[in-house]
């Protein structure tokens, strides 16, 4: 029994290492330690003119900012941000991410269950560097119904104080889609980290 807690007590350790990325690199694969998958976004997020680097991998999220002598150095990295593979084969995960023209950073978090529910959903979480740090100015929530076609669609923009909810059905074209616009209360904006992505 000591053996197995004192093999543990050695193991342990190297798994936690293990999820911990480089402080720098060149490159995301220099970055991330080797055998573990990883996905990887590219764009100029801080306005200074240099592509920076966004990485998640597994639950963890982190961002480097691009240097100006070349590679990129981590500003932050947020362990257990976004939610972990289920491992289910009735259950499939999908996390996305993409830095537009203006660098606001969104990050896509979807799930499709083949068993148990008929709803598929997805959320859509942009944020922005401003004031020293990543603050969410944007949400959409979609969920849709496999059996029915029902979707909805609630688009948050938490700069203008604006909803909008979209009702349609995807699987008649017959059905014009019904949009509402409503305010919504104003309130300070939340820093990447201070909650979960979910879908």
């Amino acid at each position: 029994m000591k053996r197995i807690v004192l093999l543990l007590m050695g193991v342990l350790p190297l798994l936690a290492s293990a999820q911990k990325l480089a402080k720098k690199g060149m490159s995301a694969d220099e970055i991330v330690p080797q055998g573990v998958n990883y996905d990887k976004v590219e764009g100029d997020l801080n306005k200074d003119g240099r592509s920076d680097l966004v990485i998640s991998a597994k639950s963890m999220l982190a961002i480097y900012f691009a240097t100006p002598s070349g590679g990129y150095e981590q500003w932050k990295q947020y362990d257990d941000l976004l939610p972990a593979d289920e491992e289910d084969d009735t259950f499939f995960l999908d996390i996305t991410m993409k830095i537009n023209d203006r660098g606001t950073l969104t990050i896509s978090v979807g799930g499709f269950a083949s068993a148990g529910t008929s709803y598929n959903s997805h959320n859509n979480y942009a944020y922005r560097f401003q004031d020293g740090d990543f603050y969410k100015i944007g949400e959409e929530q979609h969920s849709m119904s496999r059996m029915t076609g029902k979707a909805e669609t609630v688009s948050y923009n938490y700069l203008t104080h604006k909803c909008l909810r979209t009702k349609e059905n995807v699987f008649d074209e017959k059905v014009k889609p019904k949009s509402t616009w409503s305010t919504i209360p104003k309130k300070p904006l939340k820093k990447l980290g201070e909650e979960d992505l979910t879908y």
